[in-house]
């Protein structure tokens, strides 16, 4: 059923649905399971009803055993039943879902409308682009693990969503979209990396690129400092591609973007958020260790488990924060930050 609907999105003009050419930025042609580039000449295959913009690389390298089954079964025996045996399984071994609805929860910050264009940079395993889909007219997704593209395209079609586009490319800037296409754009930085280092003012630049004037950005982000790296010993390459508050800050206003707002996904960026945190908001951070971190106590065995160490620390440093006084100084050391910013009118990055 995915492949009918994702052709169907491919060849249905009354959606005016359009693909570019990476290298010249010309609208492509749609022929039969081949985009063409009326311009340059430049094609491209459509591979299971997915868009392919490169050659598909090492399928799997990147997934580990129980991911593949999940893929295997969400094809076979529908999504619900596969997620279900999957969450199961990962409860099972003391560690919880990789994703859920959650994940998009900043989505509710933005002011996005039903005519409003998206592309998701890293689509994880589909919550974000499917949790966009449902605000937006169009949203594309784009990652550069073929596997987890043929997943969201099962689960496009499972859902019956209309509206989103997944995307599969071989490298992480080749973007089929001319400048100026999207209202938003969100970037999942450690999924979007494929385990080597990105550069962050590369990214911003590709973005800024992208985005129509006004449009926003979300960014889901590792902070340097955090606690976790400091106390824990890692090799300093593992987060020599993060920055802190200020260098975050200062990159994106040097490249063309304003009302920058930083919030701290907690427990952490890379997983699952129970609270989206407003770190330059000293009173929500007061407010947040006086009376919503103790809450932590009333969670589930399972989460307890799951973050026990990084409770631990944390529940020092609160204590430390509010008997000084100094909770402002949290945002520094917190593990990430979802950061929205919307490109400045009339701003030009180089």
């Amino acid at each position: 059923m995915n492949k009918v609907n994702v052709k169907m999105n491919i060849n249905n003009d009354s959606r005016k649905v359009k693909y570019y050419c990476p290298l010249c930025k010309n609208c492509l042609t749609v022929k039969t399971y081949i985009l063409i580039c009326n311009n340059c000449l430049a094609h491209w295959h459509v591979v299971e009803g997915i868009p392919v913009f490169g050659s598909i690389k090492a399928r799997g390298e990147l997934l580990s055993d129980e991911i593949k089954r999940l893929l295997n079964l969400t094809e076979s025996s529908g999504w619900d039943a596969a997620f279900f045996e999957y969450a199961k399984f990962q409860v099972a071994k003391g560690s919880m879902p990789v994703e859920d609805q959650r994940m998009a929860d900043w989505k509710y910050l933005l002011s996005l409308n039903n005519k409003s264009s998206a592309l998701v940079l890293g689509c994880g395993w589909g919550t974000v682009p499917i949790a966009i889909s449902e605000i937006c007219e169009d949203v594309y997704a784009i990652d550069t693990v073929w596997e987890k593209i043929v997943y969201l395209n099962i689960l496009a079609g499972q859902h019956r969503i209309n509206n989103l586009y997944p995307i599969y490319v071989s490298d992480r800037y080749e973007i089929p979209f001319p400048k100026k296409y999207f209202n938003l754009i969100a970037v999942r930085e450690y999924q979007w990396s494929t385990g080597q280092p990105v550069s962050f003012r590369r990214i911003v630049r590709r973005v800024y690129s992208l985005l129509s004037e006004e449009g926003v950005v979300s960014f889901s982000i590792g902070n340097r400092l955090a606690f976790q790296y400091l106390l824990r010993r890692t090799e300093k390459n593992d987060r020599s591609h993060f920055h802190n508050i200020f260098g975050y800050k200062h990159i994106l206003q040097e490249e063309g973007f304003s009302d920058i707002q930083f919030y701290a996904p907690l427990p952490n960026y890379d997983g699952i958020p129970l609270f989206y945190l407003p770190v330059e908001n000293n009173k929500a951070m007061a407010y947040f260790f006086h009376n919503i971190f103790p809450l932590f106590e009333m969670v589930s065995p399972e989460v307890k488990r799951l973050y026990s160490f990084d409770y631990k620390i944390a529940k020092i440093a609160v204590r430390l924060a509010l008997s000084s006084r100094l909770t402002s100084l949290a945002k520094f050391f917190v593990p990430g930050f979802n950061v929205i910013a919307r490109k400045q009118e009339g701003m030009d990055a180089t």
